[in-house]
């Protein structure tokens, strides 16, 4: 992943999720974000926003280069044409206020948006540190972490291809 190829996203709030994402596809085509073009409330144009909440700042804003997730309810996906196979590098960090319960993110691929159906990937920590990674439900992955678990600086790759 070239330095140009990456976006950050950061959250503030219960989870706090910071992504640098690098998305491409067989037909290359790379998605590229560096958050320095923003609207006048300061969103990004790279992420569209599904509002499921009426807040002004629709959960999410850019701040010091990194995209922040400041209220977990809405779905941030990144603004690219439909891709049925794709790579997705992230860089990632969660700062919860408090821990408590389980903290973690979904990223949502081959999402069709009006249909509300797709594939989903979810990557959290228990209440007892236990990694779970579950695809569309099923658990894929799991590790015992210590309770002193770094939750910033991590990263994950996401390759999605037809079988």
């Amino acid at each position: 992943m070239t330095d140009v190829a990456r976006k950050g996203i950061r959250t503030l709030a219960a989870s706090a999720l910071s992504l640098a994402a690098f998305a491409a596809c067989a037909v290359e085509y790379v998605f590229e974000e560096d958050f320095s073009v923003k609207d006048e409330r300061n969103r990004a144009y790279g992420i569209d926003i599904e509002e499921n909440t009426s807040y002004a700042h629709g959960h999410g804003r850019v701040a010091d280069g990194k995209y922040e997730i400041v209220v977990q309810g809405n779905r941030h996906f990144l603004a690219t044409p439909k891709l049925r196979d794709f790579s997705l590098e992230l860089d990632y960090s969660i700062k919860p206020f408090r821990v408590q319960g389980e903290i973690g993110f979904l990223t949502y691929f081959r999402w069709d948006r009006e249909a509300r159906r797709g594939d989903v990937l979810s990557v959290h920590h228990d209440d007892k540190w236990r990694l779970h990674v579950l695809l569309n439900g099923r658990e894929v992955f799991t590790r015992q972490d210590t309770e002193d678990v770094r939750l910033d600086g991590q990263k994950m790759k996401l390759d999605v291809h037809r079988v």
